[in-house]
């Protein structure tokens, strides 16, 4: 660093240190502080429905990954030819409906059964095969009556509401879904098999599938008379349409409208679901009115209570969300939805341990529920808690592995943890997720800024803004690379950008100012200082900078009050007080300086410029000599390499008379800097 004349003809001291501090920390705090913007919340909750495959011949969907069990038609006491024959109907009616329609069917798993299944054993028999749906029936002389059950539907919840997916074994119990004349159980198969399928692309996300084979069916259903089964076709036909893919409210509350004309002993679960749909049209007042309507229907409707304690929430009924979601978890202790709600507006509301606790509880009535791994991450990242939250994170890629927001906050608490490489690599991850997504760049060109690869950083950064062209930390980021390469012109020009694209962002004040101090534009850079100043006035990095300003200006007044300033803020900080001491040695405070210098001593023992200066101020003080001596050798042991502690300690030799240790000490100060001579020939 380029020496500056001190008071003494005969001394120099090195230029205030904090200089190199201010070109390499303001960035590099930025950069920390920049990393939290991208801890995402979640504020919706994702489907959990099974994968689907794709056949390698046809390139058509199949139908799910797990087969489908056609668990009998028996008589409840054998298992006779008929029936069998009646299952293998079904099963072909299954197969040639879904090459009907030009899609792969599922595959079938045919079980003879004596026993007349309920719920439980149907549930066994799920489990036993993995299946995505159990079809069992009971046949009697004159007909069939046939029973359906999902083992992967029971609740499923969107945006922040839960609608209620019914098990269809509990729609008319203790009768079934369906009962078929046998006479005409051909035609009725054939019928069944199209609402089977429709079920089956449901469970596999196949939306418009699933909507086409629902319309299919109730066409059949309306020229069958088979009129029990339409409620239920109306019913799952709303509840596609409210999902994202083929999302159309306006269908949705129009079929759930139909079920409540047709089906008026189960209303209230229907008002509930119609007022989903009403609060995703935007529609609150409607959707209020359908919960109200299902809560006084049903006190035990935890479903509508939790829908309802959202749009108060929407609404900033805070209190009222509250009772809402403790009544919901009080009716359904089991309701994982309510608690992650709990947890989002605990968060939402600054109360993080509240929002740990109910996250927690999210997790432990349902262990895969990525988004309450997800946002407990959070909460503990938020908490200064980075090991645990990367144990979330991990938990939430294990359960959903292409989680971009996932991998993006595991890389910033590995960043916090120093570990650079671990944080690159789940940056670079997120950006093979969603390589159009600008914070995966801009995040990995903080880590590889980090680990001092400043070309990558600058590649990284340039993709972030083609990506989001008003992304104003990206431009200020690319500044402090630019910055710390003096490519001063560069990053003036990214802070001006930032700056532009966002008055009020005090960072880039400060940096651009920095850029001007260091171009010898003290006059500019103090105005930036200034602004910075005006948007944060509690912002010590600028008033630490705009003090270096005023020192470069020699307006040393000012410079000692912004540094007192910076010091109320940080009574800690070893730097200001060896700048206010140089300040006050410039207007002649020898003794306030050398206190000053003392203070930075005790806060940091192995600061060699403070022991420069002292020994500077000390000789202009007229101290014993063998003081300053000591103080300048402290100053070379701790930095043997401190050219300007030499050239100092020459001039104190040559007082005292010791010309070879006077020389020596000169020629050693040149050698380590050969500008140093020019302070000698400026004597």
């Amino acid at each position: 660093m380029d020496p500056i004349n001190s008071l003494s003809d005969y001394h120099t001291k090195r230029s205030p240190p904090s200089l190199k501090w201010l070109l390499l920390l303001v960035p590099v705090l930025f950069v920390c502080s920049a990393l939290t913007v991208y801890m995402y919340s979640r504020f919706d909750m994702e489907l959990n429905i099974p994968d689907t495959l794709v056949s390698p011949e046809s390139g058509r969907h199949a139908a799910a990954v797990t087969p489908l069990v056609l668990a009998g038609i028996s008589t409840g006491t054998t298992v006779d030819a008929n029936s069998v024959a009646l299952g293998q109907v079904l099963g072909n009616a299954i197969l040639r409906a879904a090459e009907g329609n030009g899609v792969a069917g599922p595959e079938l798993i045919y079980r003879g059964e004596s026993r007349v299944l309920h719920t439980k054993s149907a549930e066994d028999l799920a489990q036993r095969y993995n299946a995505a749906i159990v079809v069992w029936g009971r046949r009697s002389d004159q007909s069939v009556q046939l029973s359906v059950y999902h083992p992967h539907v029971d609740m499923f919840s969107i945006a922040k509401f839960e609608k209620g997916q019914r098990h269809r074994t509990q729609l008319r119990s203790p009768a079934a879904l369906l009962e078929l004349n046998l006479a005409d159980y051909q035609k009725h198969a054939d019928l069944f098999a199209s609402f089977i399928l429709a079920q089956v692309y449901y469970l596999g996300g196949h939306f418009e599938t699933a909507l086409d084979f629902y319309h299919k069916t109730l066409s059949l259903a309306k020229s069958s008379e088979a009129l029990e089964l339409i409620p239920e076709l109306y019913f799952s036909m709303a509840w596609l349409y409210l999902q994202k893919d083929v999302m159309d409210t306006g269908k949705a509350i129009e079929y759930f409208s139909k079920v409540l004309q047709m089906e008026q002993n189960r209303s209230s679960y229907i008002y509930s679901n119609r007022g989903v749909a009403h609060q995703l049209a935007g529609d609150l007042s409607q959707a209020v009115q359908d919960f109200n309507r299902a809560i006084e229907l049903d006190r035990k409707n935890a479903v509508a209570f939790n829908n309802r304690a959202n749009i108060r929430a929407e609404l900033k009924d805070v209190k009222g969300a509250y009772v809402d979601y403790y009544k919901a978890v009080e009716i359904e202790p089991g309701l994982n939805v309510a608690y992650y709600n709990l947890g989002k507006l605990n968060h939402a509301q600054g109360d993080l341990r509240s929002a740990l606790n109910n996250f927690s509880n999210a997790i432990t009535v349902a262990h895969n529920d990525a988004d309450a791994y997800y946002n407990r991450g959070l909460i503990r990242q938020l908490l200064g808690d980075p090991v645990g939250a990367a144990e979330d994170y991990n938990q939430t890629i294990k359960i959903s592995p292409n989680e971009f927001d996932a991998h993006i906050n595991r890389g910033v608490t590995r960043l916090e943890r120093k570990d650079n490489t671990g944080a690159i690599d789940d940056f670079s991850r997120a950006v093979l997720i969603n390589p159009d997504h600008a914070s995966g760049y801009f995040n990995r060109a903080i880590a590889y800024q980090v680990v001092g690869d400043h070309d990558k950083a600058l590649e990284d950064y340039d993709t972030a803004i083609r990506f989001q062209k008003d992304y104003f930390m990206a431009f200020n980021n690319r500044g402090t690379v630019r910055q710390l390469l003096q490519d001063w012109v560069g990053a003036i020009g990214d802070f001006t950008e930032a700056i532009r694209l966002k008055p009020d962002f005090a960072v880039a004040y400060v940096n651009r100012g920095a850029c001007y101090l260091s171009t010898s534009k003290a006059g500019e850079s103090i105005q930036d200082f200034n602004k910075a100043i005006s948007i944060e006035p509690e912002y010590a990095q600028a008033y630490f900078n705009r003090a270096l300003a005023y020192q470069a200006l020699e307006q040393y007044e000012k410079a000692i009050a912004d540094y007192s300033k910076v010091i109320y803020f940080y009574p800690d900080s070893d730097t200001a007080y060896i700048n206010r001491g140089a300040a006050k040695q410039a207007v002649g405070l020898l003794k306030p300086a050398i206190r000053d210098y003392n203070k930075a001593i005790l806060l940091n023992p192995s600061y060699a410029d403070a022991y420069n200066n002292r020994a500077v101020a000390a000789q202009m003080n007229s101290a014993d000599l063998e003081k300053v001596i000591r103080d300048f050798n402290k100053a070379i042991a701790l930095d043997p390499s401190y050219a300007e502690a030499f050239f100092n300690r020459s001039g104190v030799h040559l007082l005292k008379n010791n010309l070879s240790m006077a020389e020596s000490d000169r020629n050693k100060s040149t050698t380590l800097n050969p500008r140093m001579i020019q302070g000698q020939a400026g004597r």
